[in-house]
């Protein structure tokens, strides 16, 4: 009755990752439920824990279930954008376009790779993907990513402008800003790692463990 408790108090946490939220599911519902219809698992979910998550969390579980299902995160664009925002805690709005920044694609694929990780492991992601990453490092001024974002390419490599090459103390800025801005994506993701590691080990599972995910996320 505790373990249900905790369950369903999980369920309905908005700050719960996907990982946790489909782990939690598929612990109950089994690992066939990748391949149900979305209301299905919303029936069966409140069926088994007698309670419905909020939105986001269904979209988490939602986005759990086709990582876990197909390679198209890590193949077509438009899923890796979706998929992307909903990891970093966004909602999905079909109706609206929603570009994935450099935090959002940061911890998606960090998230994605844990529970599903890619099958081609030379080269994971399209090119078309790898772009899209690029062209957000560039837009942010990004100029010292995080491994997890080095997938980003460019046509041009990017450069700092000719005034800031100009004006020394105004490229000692200009770099030291970028330099931050990639400092702050490494802090966020070591942090959210550990807010996830706790969060896995502490879920109330009824028919499974979570150590292979566990010792993966702990070598990171």
């Amino acid at each position: 009755m505790q373990g249900d408790t905790r369950a369903r108090t999980k369920l309905q946490d908005p700050s719960a990752f996907a990982t946790s939220l489909t782990i939690l599911a598929m612990d109950r519902l089994g690992a066939e439920m990748i391949n149900w219809h979305p209301m299905t698992v919303r029936h069966e979910i409140l069926d088994e824990f007698h309670v419905l998550p909020p939105k986001h969390n269904l979209d988490k579980i939602y986005t759990g279930m086709g990582l876990l299902a197909s390679n198209d995160f890590y193949r077509r664009l438009p899923v890796f954008i979706q998929y992307c925002n909903i990891l970093g805690g966004g909602q999905f709005n079909p109706a609206r376009l929603d570009l994935a920044d450099a935090d959002e694609c940061a911890w998606g694929i960090s998230e994605a790779v844990l529970l599903a990780p890619p099958d081609d492991t030379d080269e994971p992601f399209s090119e078309e993907i790898c772009y899209y990453v690029g062209g957000v490092l560039d837009e942010e001024g990004i100029r010292n990513p995080p491994d997890v974002l080095r997938i980003g390419k460019w046509d041009i490599k990017p450069s700092y402008g000719e005034l800031s090459m100009q004006d020394p103390m105004m490229f000692q800025m200009e770099h030291e800003a970028q330099t931050e801005e990639g400092e702050q994506i490494k802090t966020m993701l070591r942090q959210r790692l550990d807010q996830l590691l706790r969060e896995v080990s502490s879920l109330p599972l009824e028919n499974g463990n979570t150590s292979d995910l566990l010792e993966k996320m702990q070598s990171k």
